[in-house]
């Protein structure tokens, strides 16, 4: 008799090589972009040649994070929330030879963890950072994020937002990451290609590392928010844009 992990694996290869199958199916609720970005991520670490033996997942706290902690069958770390760019750091400083890969939420990134952040793109730290931006804090019970667009509603807004939200990719352009690009999570081959340079080799450890930045937008709030309205006076929502920085500092 055929099991649910089997049929995943007909369906995509990928999981028999990467993923506990065990595990499958995720965690993600039916829609949300995260399975997408992690089977575009894992189709970028297969076609350039990297194992669960030289590749190490680094986790902060959500969604994003819990799917590839349970998941990835090389070893990962889960950090405490907001602390992940932390933990990174002193991972890479201690295996430099190793890649790593950090899956963050704006939640977990851009709040309690901006400060990690923002030293981790100002170090230009070689590892690849996927930020997942929905914003909003989606697994907590929907609460404002430094993400959320001007005149927002969610559980702690009640009356809309009435801070300006963070451009993260600016955010990281201006701290110094030599690499930055934002899609949709719908976009699973334009999610897949980014990804491949940013695993590149960059040569051996004592040369000019440089960090990727690569925030994925989820669309709109998770399922508990796509009940409310926006506000009339909330902004007008301009289309996702590329932002580049060919060569380190």
């Amino acid at each position: 008799m055929s099991t649910v992990g089997d049929t995943l694996n007909l369906i995509h290869p990928l999981v028999a090589k990467y993923l506990r199958r065990e595990r499958m199916p995720h965690m993600a609720c039916p829609g949300c972009g995260i399975g997408q970005v992690v089977h575009a991520t894992l189709m970028a670490v297969d076609e350039l040649g990297l194992t669960p033996k030289d590749t190490v997942w680094v986790q902060g706290v959500g969604c994003s994070s819990r799917i590839t902690y349970s998941t990835w069958v090389g070893d990962n770390v889960d950090a405490h929330h907001g602390r992940m760019f932390a933990v990174a750091t002193g991972l890479k400083m201690s295996r430099p030879d190793m890649n790593f890969i950090c899956f963050t939420g704006d939640g977990d990134c851009g709040a309690i963890g901006g400060n990690h952040f923002i030293h981790a793109c100002r170090r230009n730290l070689d590892v690849t950072a996927i930020l997942f931006n929905n914003g909003i804090y989606g697994m907590t019970g929907g609460q404002v994020a430094p993400t959320s667009p001007l005149g927002a509603v969610t559980s702690t807004t009640p009356y809309g937002n009435i801070e300006d939200p963070f451009d993260m990719c600016k955010m990281a352009v201006a701290a110094g990451a030599s690499y930055v690009a934002r899609w949709r999570s719908t976009d699973f081959r334009q999610i897949a290609i980014p990804s491949k340079r940013e695993f590149r080799p960059k040569g051996s450890p004592s040369s000019r590392s440089s960090s990727s930045v690569r925030p994925i937008l989820g669309g709109t709030f998770s399922k508990q928010a796509t009940r409310r309205k926006w506000s009339s006076g909330s902004r007008s929502k301009r289309s996702p844009s590329r932002t580049r920085r060919s060569s380190p500092r």
